[in-house]
C-alpha cells in the first residue's frame, strides 16, 4: 500500500466521493468542467486520483469489500477511463470508427472488470476522452480556443521580444 500512495492520492481516504482518472488531460479537464457548470468538487468533497495508467483495481480496490454482506464502504467512486479502440484511417486519410460490436466488447470487458459494489466505470464512446471532446459538439469551441491560444502565445513571445530589445538597449 505506501508504494502506491503519495501526498496526492492519499487524500482519497477523506473524500466524500472519488473520481479516478487516467492522466494528466482527465485530471484538469474533470474538475474545470465541473466547475465551469456549477458543481465545484472541492466543495463537495469530491477528490480527483490520477492513477497514471489503467491501473484502477490498484486503488479501487481499496473501496471494495470482500465480504460485501457485512457492509460495503458508502463512498461513491467512479473511474473515468478510455475505451481506447483506435480508430483506422482509410486510404482517402477518413477516420474510420470502430464496429459497433467491437466497441461493445472492449465496454463490457472494462465495466465487468472495474464495476462492483461503490464503484462504477464511465468509459468514453470511442478512443480517448480528449478524441471523444475533439470529435463532439465541442469541437468548434476547442478550435476557437486553439487558435485563440496561438495568437495570445504570439503576442506574449512579442512581449518579450519587445520587453528583452528595450532591456538590451538600457544596457
Amino acid at each position: 500500500m505506501e508504494r502506491f500512495l503519495d501526498s496526492t492520492k492519499a487524500d482519497l481516504f477523506f473524500a466524500q466521493g472519488v473520481i479516478m482518472v487516467e492522466g494528466d488531460a482527465e485530471n484538469i479537464l474533470i474538475p474545470t468542467i465541473a466547475q465551469i457548470i456549477g458543481l465545484p468538487l472541492s466543495k463537495n468533497g469530491i477528490t480527483v486520483l490520477n492513477v497514471g495508467s489503467t491501473a484502477f483495481l490498484r486503488y479501487s480496490r481499496i473501496f471494495i469489500r470482500a465480504n460485501p454482506e457485512n457492509g460495503t464502504i458508502n463512498i461513491p467512486v467512479a473511474c473515468i477511463t478510455d475505451l481506447d479502440i483506435k480508430p483506422e484511417i482509410n486510404t482517402q486519410d477518413q477516420l474510420i470508427d470502430p464496429t459497433p460490436e467491437t466497441i461493445e466488447v472492449k465496454r463490457e470487458g472494462i465495466t465487468a472488470r472495474l464495476t462492483q459494489q461503490n464503484v462504477k466505470a464511465f468509459i468514453s464512446p470511442n478512443w480517448t476522452l480528449e478524441h471523444d471532446f475533439a470529435r463532439s459538439t465541442f469541437q468548434e469551441d476547442i478550435l476557437r480556443a486553439v487558435l485563440w491560444a496561438k495568437k495570445y502565445k504570439i503576442v506574449i513571445l512579442l512581449g518579450l521580444l519587445i520587453l528583452r530589445r528595450t532591456k538590451l538597449k538600457k544596457k
